[in-house]
């Protein structure tokens, strides 16, 4: 981009080839940045998801008490025992893909931090280091 501007300036011709080119590259960068994000997150969801269903036994009395939990909420409404438990594991299933993207999402940004100190690292780096090995003309 800075070699496209750096062409406009010397040549104002460029301009409206140089600003379509810029429009595209924005718009492709937003969407392949978001795509990546995007498939980031149902990954990690898909892997926290895979971990707490591990750690869910049905001889579990704590997992046993929440599915029955659920169940019960359905009394008034389902009046077969194995339909009111099928409802109870299915608030169960939707607790836990609830708590799996919640993680997920916790992944992504901490995905986004990372990329951010990254960058600022290693602008910082190249600032200092241009600094250092510049040297200005003395006048005279």
């Amino acid at each position: 981009m800075v070699l496209g501007v750096r062409n406009v300036i010397s040549n104002p011709r460029n301009l409206v080839s140089f600003s379509v080119l810029f429009g595209i590259a924005q718009n492709l960068g937003g969407l392949v940045g978001a795509a990546l994000l995007g498939t980031w997150q149902i990954v990690r969801e898909k892997y926290h998801s895979s971990l707490l269903t591990d750690r869910l036994p049905f001889y579990d009395p704590l997992v046993a008490a929440r599915v029955q939990s659920g169940a019960a909420s359905y009394a008034g409404a389902i009046p077969g025992g194995a339909e009111r438990n099928a409802q109870g594991l299915r608030a169960l299933a939707s607790a836990t893909t609830r708590e799996a993207n919640i993680l997920a999402y916790n992944d992504t940004f901490m995905l986004i931090a990372i990329i951010a100190v990254l960058t600022l690292i290693w602008i910082s780096l190249r600032v200092l280091w241009l600094r250092t090995t510049t040297r200005t003309p003395a006048p005279g």
